[in-house]
């Protein structure tokens, strides 16, 4: 029994190595907090708006209609889906399609509503939420793999584990990892470790950081 537990065990670090040790990196999950965003392994994005809900005559069934045709005129107009959320699709267009932006969720509790979306990529989010990213000292927000990306790594950059620094000229090399760029503050959350900042970026946790109003923050990770 103890050689046939062994023998998974080798077999589970060798598929890891196959697999960029992919079984063994660490998760975060997404939670909904104001002036925050949530940014996914392959550079999509979640947020949450969270306003004050405690009116007697507030409906949520009616904020949750608003916000889905306020979704679905979004992606209609500027892409062509005529869809909110991914539960319209059907399995085969689920495999094919990306929404530009889904409407993820609608609740309300403690006289709060809260609606959570997602977004395809940093482009999308700064369209939606252009009048709230220009209060917060910016307008734009990108994401893509770094081995694609069109945005050029540019400033000093160090290490989000130890603050060492990191030579940009190396860092363009890592073309497995992915790229958030923010010229607004916030606080950034992350399903994965952060790999590398910008040194205007604060790094708050493994996968966490908060970013700089009015200035280019650059933030990679895998």
């Amino acid at each position: 029994m103890k050689k046939r537990i062994a023998a998974v065990l080798v077999m589970c670090l060798f598929v890891c190595g196959l697999c960029s040790c992919s079984l063994m990196t660490k998760t975060y999950n997404f939670t909904a907090q104001e002036n925050s965003i949530y940014v996914h392994e392959d550079g999509q994005i979640t947020a949450a708006i969270i306003e004050d809900f405690e009116k007697d005559y507030y409906d949520v069934s009616e904020l949750l209609g608003l916000a889905q045709n306020l979704v679905q005129e979004y992606n209609e107009t500027y892409y062509g889906l005529p869809y909110y959320t991914y539960s319209q699709l059907t399995k085969e267009q689920k495999k094919q399609m990306l929404l530009p932006i889904s409407l993820e969720s609608v609740d309300s509790s403690n006289g709060k509503v809260t609606l959570v979306l997602k977004y395809a990529n940093g482009s999308a989010f700064a369209d939606f939420n252009g009048i709230d990213i220009k209060a917060a000292g910016g307008t734009t927000a990108y994401t893509s793999q770094l081995g694609s990306s069109k945005m050029a790594l540019q400033g000093s950059f160090v290490s989000a584990k130890d603050g060492s620094a990191l030579m940009v000229e190396e860092l363009q090399k890592k073309t497995d990892y992915y790229l958030l760029y923010l010229d607004f503050a916030t606080t950034v959350y992350f399903e994965h470790e952060v790999q590398a900042v910008s040194n205007n970026v604060t790094v708050v946790a493994n996968n966490a950081v908060q970013t700089a109003a009015g200035q280019g923050n650059y933030i990679l990770f895998k």
